[in-house]
């Protein structure tokens, strides 16, 4: 099980959709074109992407790139 609660806002909502969408860490990879490792250090919160990754990875996921925005990993979820 993932300690998400020990997680930024970005690895999680990255975690969820991978979940989601049952793409496995490899497959994402190649889509946005990123080596796999990376893949696993955004998912692991060591790093996290450039705002021109975040779209490729919202359009490999079929999500809106709000949705991965930066300015989302610093505020709570507003529901």
């Amino acid at each position: 099980m993932w300690r998400t609660h020990q997680l930024g806002a970005f690895p999680r909502r990255l975690r969820l959709l991978i979940a989601a969408t049952d793409i496995n860490k490899a497959a994402l990879a190649r889509m946005v074109g990123v080596p796999a490792h990376q893949v696993g250090h955004w998912a692991a919160g060591r790093s996290v992407p450039g705002p021109a990754v975040r779209d490729r990875l919202a359009s490999a996921l079929g999500i809106h790139p709000g949705w991965l925005a930066d300015k989302l990993d610093d505020q709570a979820p507003l529901d």
